[in-house]
């Protein structure tokens, strides 16, 4: 939650700040404190004000949050309180997969060792949000460990139970109490009321004010039901909800749920199910909205009310109006401003629970306790590489919802088949990180299947199998002409065993793919011998214009599609990654600067290629505006060139097909700022790099080096000089390197790091650079 939106805690935040910054006591280095408080007063909207301060960031060495809730585990709190110090050792850990309850002593060796290392010494502040049971022999270990930071280390813990500061032996918690009655109403009406302007309703603001009153001051029952209250329209209904009999003072969390629970039953039909399909999330859980959107398309909780909107933007629409209710919140957001997840406040997610009723059902690995009634099961845990799916499981035949929700280690799980040919009613079948590599053919006969998740799996390829001699039949490019609902990566695999003539490559219809984000295309010839059939086949692959990930691999034909070739800026307009890989016999490449949004370019292993041609022609002028030259790579922000043991230089096409090497300081990137060339020891020069702030050169020739630095001295004093902004600078296995160009180096005046590496014949080289140096062998 922003901040400036929180309400009336602006005391109690600089109170804990204080405390919190406050000079150590002699003698005392870690300090516990608590702040309780009944669910939904803003304990934890309040820690995390505390924990995003400047205030406390400048204090403090670094920061931790942890969430606590569930049983006081000291092996699952060291490794949650490990993870958020984004530490890798836990990873690198030989014992950190063996999850087995006999091994346990072990393991908490290794993160007692660990725990200590990143602890002992420094400065920090932990936070323990929403703790709920407290082993008192559990915590003892763990403040032993905590006692290692330095003087001034702080621990807060959010909790609902005093029962919870006496076992950690907290003596003065810190107290949250209800919010003022002036303090309610100002969180009230700015939900209420539109723009917070009461004004514009002065016959609701009394009622209002009646309604806001029977919260208590608690700010989660006052925002439910304050964004619920901006859905009533008149006075009517809102002197309805004032004498609805359910009210009394909610000094009790049962008081609050009673509130929520008002807030649910006022909820459009629709909206309904899909609050209540929310309930087989964990708590604590944070829901991607794609994901979630297309659970509910997948059952059918979405309807079409024209023809002018689809599925997914009316299941946006239906995210966003639980936000809007205030059922949804730590809303996060990508760069654009586009929901990416939420989370639900614990007591919310009890709201979920209790009106999802017995159809849903959250269970743990041996599901024992199962319904045969259920429709929607998740589990409330990984799953081990010894689960063997419980008979109770696969008598539940009417089970629509399977989910894994917490399946983020990869364990092989080899009786996931009994569940695809035992549960024929499934729209929801989560199999991600479960290391399969082969899927029953009976999960063709899951007739109502909508939603397949096998992400984490080997599955996303599509092999191609050779013709068989004697049935004329193999897995084909036409088997996937009809999926053009595919969502996510597809990679094709051993296209060389499309034969042309019985097999058209268009047959896949990968044009029609608008979900597709990722492509991958692959040959895998061994012994890389190429025919003309490869030029055909990748002219009928072409993509959907909404492709943002392209790879080709292995093709051996000695020109590129048309598609590409041609017209490659309005054929792939939302290109942002693209890798050509292993295309031995290509000799041109398609004009790849004039692709509008491409940020990321590899090339490796192209070992015909001399040239890179890129064209000024007038087609592609008007992409860049009448009357303007075109932009060369305008979002080119990531460079590689690999392996190319022939490439000499950039160089320009007419529209007359004339090739002109043009001089490359004319030829200027406009956003490249990472620039890695290794292995292509022909090449001379590149264009100007007026951006690039990081340049890696391995295996090249001294001529590119020293063309570089010449560019960037002969235009110094210009604005956009090429390497202006060049800040680090690595040099790595060029042989004939004998001398550095020392008077040119000075012209890079933003350059912070320049690493030599493995160049065995430099001489000499200046000792008062303006910047750090390493020389390595």
């Amino acid at each position: 939650m922003v901040e400036s939106a929180v309400v009336g805690r602006k005391r109690e935040k600089e109170e804990m700040v204080e405390f919190l910054t406050c000079p150590p006591s002699e003698g005392e280095k870690v300090y516990v404190t608590a702040i309780v408080g009944i669910g939904g007063l803003g304990k934890t909207t309040l820690a995390k004000m505390l924990y995003n301060d400047d205030r406390i960031g400048n204090y403090f060495e670094f920061k931790m949050w942890v969430w606590g809730y569930g049983d006081f585990d000291l092996y699952s709190i060291a490794e949650k309180i490990l993870r958020s110090r984004a530490t890798n050792e836990l990873e690198d850990s030989e014992f950190y997969h063996q999850h087995i309850l006999m091994q346990k002593k072990l393991l908490m060796e290794e993160l007692q060792i660990l725990l200590r290392k990143k602890l002992d010494g420094k400065r920090y502040l932990l936070v323990l949000d929403d703790v709920w049971n407290v082993n008192r022999e559990s915590w003892l270990q763990l403040n032993d460990l905590l006692k290692g930071g330095a003087n001034g280390t702080k621990v807060v813990v959010t909790t609902r139970s005093t029962k919870v500061t006496s076992l950690m032996d907290i003596d003065s918690p810190f107290v949250l109490h209800d919010l003022s009655e002036e303090e309610s109403w100002t969180l009230f009406k700015q939900l209420a009321f539109k723009g917070g302007r009461e004004e514009e309703h002065p016959e609701l603001v009394p009622i209002g004010r009646r309604i806001m009153k029977k919260c208590g001051g608690v700010p989660l029952a006052i925002r439910t039901l304050g964004s619920m209250m901006r859905y009533k329209a008149n006075e009517i209904k809102w002197i309805a909800i004032q004498n609805t009999e359910i009210w009394e003072l909610p000094k009790e969390e049962n008081d609050v749920m009673k509130i929520l629970k008002l807030s649910y039953d006022h909820m459009p039909i629709y909206l309904k199910q899909c609050f209540s399909y929310c309930a087989l999330f964990p708590k604590g859980y944070a829901i991607e909205k794609k994901m979630l959107v297309e659970l509910w398309i997948a059952q059918g909780y979405i309807h079409l009310p024209g023809k002018e909107r689809n599925l997914e933007e009316i299941g946006d629409m239906y995210f966003k109006e639980l936000i809007e209710r205030s059922l949804f919140q730590e809303i996060k957001k990508d760069a654009h401003g586009i929901l990416i997840s939420c989370h639900m406040h614990d007591l919310i997610h009890n709201l979920s629970r209790a009106v999802a009723g017995s159809e849903f059902s959250v269970c743990s690995v041996d599901v024992g306790d199962i319904s045969e009634r259920v429709h929607h099961l998740s589990c409330s845990c990984y799953l081990p590489s010894s689960w063997e799916v419980p008979i109770a499981l696969l008598k539940a035949k009417k089970t629509r919802t399977f989910m894994l929700p917490l399946q983020d280690q990869a364990y092989k799980i080899s009786s996931h088949n009994s569940i695809i040919s035992n549960l024929r009613c499934l729209r929801v079948l989560d199999l991600h990180n479960l290391r399969i590599n082969e899927l029953s053919n009976f999960v063709g006969r899951l007739t109502h299947l909508r939603y397949l998740d096998l992400s984490g799996n080997t599955l996303p390829l599509f092999i191609l199998g050779k013709k068989d001699l004697f049935s004329g039949v193999s897995g084909g490019l036409d088997e996937l002409s009809g999926l053009n609902c595919l969502k996510g990566v597809l990679h094709v695999v051993h296209l060389e065993h499309v034969d042309n003539d019985t097999v058209d490559s268009k047959s896949s219809n990968l044009s029609s793919k608008q979900y597709l984000e990722s492509l991958k295309l692959i040959w895998s010839r061994d012994d890389n011998s190429g025919n003309n059939e490869d030029d055909m086949v990748l002219e009928g692959l072409q993509p959907h214009q909404s492709l943002k990930v392209l790879h080709i691999a292995g093709y051996c034909g000695v020109h590129f599609p048309n598609w590409l070739m041609n017209n490659a800026a309005s054929s792939l307009p939302s290109l942002v990654e693209l890798t050509i890989e292993g295309c031995i016999r290509c000799q041109h490449l398609p004009p790849l600067d004039q692709l509008p949004s491409l940020k990321f370019l590899k090339l490796y292993s192209l070992s015909s290629l001399e040239h890179i041609n890129n064209s000024y022609s007038s087609s592609s002028s008007s992409l860049a505006g009448e009357g303007r030259e075109p932009l060369f790579f305008p979002s080119l922000k990531e460079l590689t060139l690999y392996d190319l043991p022939l490439l000499k230089l950039w160089q320009t096409c007419s529209d007359e097909d004339v090739t002109t090497t043009m001089p490359n300081r004319q030829l200027s990137f406009p956003s490249l700022t990472k620039l890695t060339i290794v292995e292509a020891p022909n090449l001379t020069s590149m264009p100007m790099l007026s951006l690039v702030e990081e340049l890696l050169m391995d295996t090249i020739s001294t001529k590119l080096l020293q063309s570089m630095l010449m560019a960037a001295a002969s235009e110094r004093h210009t604005s956009s000089s090429s390497l202006s902004r060049l800040k680090f600078l690595i040099i790595k296995s060029c042989n004939d390197l004998v001398s550095f160009p020392e008077d040119k180096i000075a012209s890079l005046t933003s350059l912070k790091l320049l690493k030599i590496i493995d160049c065995g014949n430099l001489t000499s080289l200046q000792q008062n650079l303006h910047c750090e140096y390493v020389l390595s062998n």
